[in-house]
């Protein structure tokens, strides 16, 4: 079929409608309501749309005493606008009760094309094949769909069903790079989609695993502890145990074969052990376990103890506030275990509001005291009665 024209429609990220001869963004729209009817015509340019869909998407939640006379006005300063650009083009056109795409108009749409790429790739296709149609559905992915049309339903919807087609999409784009030994693609590919979702634990493992093929052992570390910071501040978790076993393999290889005891003690044992040992949940237990072998051997005893962060107001556990409250919260409890614990005990945060500690041969009597101490340095100097803690102590093994 032979078209008047050719348009491509780029809807990923920062929207526009463009061909050789002009292009219409958003900034020339200069209204809302006028981008969501043009978004409603890209997203049907397939299908007739009867005048009352038209209305109802577009006063979904206002009353209009004349809504088709209003919908008529609208229309007509759509056109006016793509006239401005397009001036031998008729776009829009008009039908019995209904309004359509004209069909001598081709539209060639970026989410179409990128949906259209991924339904192909299948269990049968060759891995090399898939990498190729991945890699071409990555390019057209720019940010998530429609990105400045934060404010109607529809959009958002469309915007989050395509974003966990990416999603998942770069998982398997990923596992499959890995298995191909492409540990350049695999690291320059995971960093990208962290640029657009940075809150995929996923896609920081396959980084780090890309990393440590590479030896890049340094910034692997970075990588973790960014994850780790991420995900509890964002999401208010904790990293999994796969996540943490990635990182330790890599560990595992930053010392090359046949080093000698001094290097490999300098390497595990700092300079100066002046302050509580903070480390990693995975660390921790093997600490505790170690810690209650040898209290069997020689007879003393050790505790356990959680220390809670609790958030005075009864906010969503999942909206911004509660989330930097709690975090505050829980950076304080940090500093104040430094300051309160001895240099033989350990901590490790357990939870997105629990930090545990072992009190290293400290019986329950005497953690006691060390409770008292941490309740002091916590509320000293508080400003904010937002947030309070409580803390609780068991013999280390007890069951």
């Amino acid at each position: 079929m032979e078209y008047s024209c050719v348009l491509n429609v780029y809807a990923f990220g920062e929207f526009q409608i463009s061909n050789d001869v002009g292009q219409l963004n958003l900034t020339m729209l200069k209204s809302k309501r006028l981008a969501k009817l043009l978004f409603y015509f890209i997203t049907h340019h397939n299908t007739i749309i009867p005048l009352s869909d038209l209305c109802d998407y577009l006063w979904e939640d206002d009353e209009s005493s004349n809504p088709i006379g209003a919908l008529k006005n609208l229309v007509y300063r759509l056109r006016t606008v793509m006239k401005q650009v397009w001036p031998d083009q008729e776009l829009i056109m008009t039908g019995s009760g209904t309004y359509f795409w004209n069909s001598q108009v081709k539209l060639i749409v970026d989410f179409e094309e990128f949906y259209a790429l991924i339904s192909s790739v299948d269990d049968k296709m060759d891995d090399l094949t898939k990498i190729d149609h991945y890699k071409k559905a990555t390019e057209i992915y720019q940010d998530r769909l429609f990105a400045h049309f934060d404010y109607d339903s529809l959009i958002m919807q469309n915007s989050m069903y395509y974003h966990n087609v990416f999603l998942k999409m770069t998982k398997d784009f990923l596992k499959v790079l890995y298995n191909q030994k492409f540990y350049d693609d695999l690291y320059f590919y995971s960093n990208n989609a962290l640029s657009l979702d940075n809150t995929e634990e996923d896609f920081y493992r396959y980084e780090i695993l890309a990393l440590g093929q590479n030896n890049e052992f340094e910034l692997a570390r970075v990588k973790y502890e960014t994850a780790k910071y991420i995900l509890n501040h964002e999401l208010g978790v904790l990293p999994s145990d796969k996540l943490i076993k990635t990182y330790e393999q890599i560990l595992s290889r930053f010392l090359p074969a046949n080093e000698s005891i001094d290097k490999v003690q300098q390497d595990i044992v700092p300079l100066q052990s002046k302050n509580v040992l903070v480390c990693d949940y995975g660390a921790f237990k093997n600490l505790c376990n170690l810690e209650l072998r040898l209290a069997q051997r020689h007879s003393f005893d050790s505790t356990l103890l959680l220390v809670s962060v609790n958030v005075m107001k009864p906010f969503d556990g999942h909206s911004k506030i509660f989330r930097d409250t709690l975090n505050r919260g829980m950076d304080r409890v940090e500093d104040v275990l430094i300051d309160a614990l001895r240099n033989s005990d350990s901590v490790s945060k357990v939870s997105p509001n629990q930090y545990s500690c072992l009190l290293s041969m400290c019986n329950i009597d005497d953690a006691t005291l060390v409770i008292e101490r941490i309740e002091k340095y916590f509320y000293r100097g508080l400003k904010k009665n937002d947030i309070y803690i409580t803390c609780n102590s068991q013999k280390l093994g007890s069951n």
